[in-house]
């Protein structure tokens, strides 16, 4: 089985997830330097209908090498973000 994976600053500048704490327990309670963040990608045949679960994020401790998939507190985060228009809306801010 093969997962694609973002980082979600590639999608959006300011990704922030609310995360409890107690969740962030079972991965060793990590200092936010040490945390890496995917989102999961749903890539169907037509690729401008790319979307990201921003509602589920990977979290990933780079000490201990533990992770987890955690729902988000964040009411704003979507569980299908439209990836394609993003990266675009990206890719234009940056002139490429």
């Amino acid at each position: 089985m093969v997962l694609p994976v973002i980082n979600p600053l590639d999608l959006m500048e300011n990704y922030t997830p609310t995360i409890e704490d107690e969740l962030m327990k079972t991965i060793g309670d990590p200092a936010d330097a040490d945390l890496l963040i995917f989102v999961s990608l749903s890539i169907p045949s037509d690729v401008t209908q790319m979307t990201a679960n921003l509602k589920g994020p990977f979290i990933i401790n780079t000490v201990d090498r533990k992770a987890m998939q955690v729902i988000v507190e964040n009411s704003e985060y979507p569980v299908k973000f439209n990836a394609y228009e993003a990266i675009q809306a990206m890719k234009e801010k940056e002139g490429e």
